[in-house]
């Protein structure tokens, strides 16, 4: 009898273990909100910067009239999402209240942050938070060129990140996407350097136009690049338009359509050491006239062929001269003696000496001679173009009479803003 209570003792004690195993295991089961519970959410603050940028997300939650009402038992568990950013996916209730972080991962844009915890029971934030652009975050888009021609049909895109006051912000994480063409980038993440810059390079093969969108978060920019013809270039004018037998100098060619890498030629018997890309409209060629180079009383053609093979001419271009027995000209004012980047034609008066009908004038780089007047041997009219871009500062003035006489006015015209 003894035996067979001790079995039923044994019995008893080995389900009471089982017993609080399982409710030891009960206990390790997330406590969630009950039905009918009521969850609040709340941020502050309510904008943060996409980078470092902190908002202190707090949920609040309460029981159902059925459960006796009143804030949820400590250790509730709160699921927190987001869309923009990084969260704690996880807190606990705490006196009825749970707290987690939202913190900005370097995208911008309107983070929705939602609560839950139980069946059914959730909440979402009344107002997202704003990541990026609180404090400013902003995107600029260019394309350089916008009109990609041959002979890669390519264009560098650059994205420049930075705040309301204008500094740039590194390490912002970036995605370069297009509607046409490819990218170097595939779309993969780039992140902006120490300047707020990152960079790709769209390749447009067959495809007229692409709209290239460089996005973070919700913030974005967009710059479109188009697949230009090939037009052929035009030389408008030679400047100087002569020179001598072994003379070597720097000849201004000014037109349309010149493409980097594009190659000048002078005809025989006049070498050209280097051709210097200023713009699509200026070449600065560096020439060399051989001492038995023919003397004509026709000027010389000159020819500009892009990479592309397109190439354009101006005819009775360049003259090779013997100095006369004339006197050269001598330059003794310029009036005015300035002019502002980006005018579009300026009247300048060059007062001298011994000037000769239709000479040749020249300003440097980045001014365009539209026409020469000759008023008397003494006078000239000279219309100018500045361009938008040319550099400030003085340049000298030169006048070339048609027999090869010249005279250079050192700083006599200034480029101001």
């Amino acid at each position: 009898m003894r035996d067979k209570r001790l079995a039923s003792w044994g019995s008893l004690l080995v389900a009471g273990a089982a017993v609080l195993a399982f409710l030891t295991t009960c206990d390790e089961v997330p406590l969630t909100a009950p039905a009918e519970s009521v969850l609040f959410i709340s941020a502050n603050p309510t904008a943060i910067p996409a980078i470092n940028g902190v908002s202190t997300i707090t949920v609040t939650g309460f029981k159902g009239p059925d459960d006796g009402g009143g804030t949820l038992p400590d250790g509730t568990q709160i699921f927190l999402t987001t869309n923009v950013g990084v969260i704690e996916e996880r807190v606990e209730m705490v006196n009825g209240v749970a707290r987690g972080f939202l913190r900005g991962d370097g995208r911008a844009g309107l983070a929705t942050v939602d609560a839950r915890s139980g069946s059914g029971i959730t909440a979402t934030l009344a107002t997202p938070v704003l990541i990026g652009n609180a404090q400013g975050i902003n995107i600029l888009v260019t394309a350089n060129p916008a009109t990609v021609r041959p002979p890669d049909f390519t264009s560098n895109i650059v994205a420049t990140v930075f705040d309301n006051d204008n500094n740039p912000l590194p390490n912002v994480p970036l995605v370069f996407s297009t509607s046409a063409g490819d990218l170097a980038s595939q779309s993969s993440i780039l992140r902006t350097n120490q300047l707020g810059q990152a960079s790709d390079r769209l390749t447009l093969e067959n495809e007229q136009s692409a709209i290239v969108t460089v996005t973070s978060g919700a913030i974005s920019d967009t710059t479109t690049v188009t697949r230009g013809t090939v037009n052929n270039p035009i030389v408008s004018s030679v400047f100087p338009s002569s020179g001598q037998r072994g003379e070597t100098l720097n000849v201004t060619i000014t037109g349309l359509n010149f493409l980097p890498g594009a190659s000048v030629s002078f005809e025989q018997g006049i070498a050209v050491n280097s051709v210097n890309f200023i713009s699509s409209t200026q070449l600065v060629v560096n020439i060399t006239i051989d001492q038995n180079a023919r003397i004509e009383t026709q000027g010389r053609t000159v020819t500009v062929t892009n990479p592309d093979g397109s190439s354009g001419s101006l005819t009775d271009a360049f003259l090779i001269i013997t100095p006369g027995a004339a006197p050269s000209p001598r330059i003794l004012g310029v009036n005015p003696p300035n002019g502002s980047q980006n005018t579009a034609s300026l009247d300048v008066t060059i007062t001298g000496t011994d000037f000769q009908d239709t000479p040749s004038v020249g300003f440097g780089p980045g001014i365009t001679v539209n026409s020469v007047t000759f008023n008397s041997s003494t006078n000239l009219t000279v219309d100018i173009e500045i361009d938008a871009l040319a550099a400030l500062g003085f340049r000298d003035v030169t006048v070339i009479n048609p027999d090869g006489g010249s005279d250079t006015f050192d700083d006599g015209f200034q480029v101001v803003p």
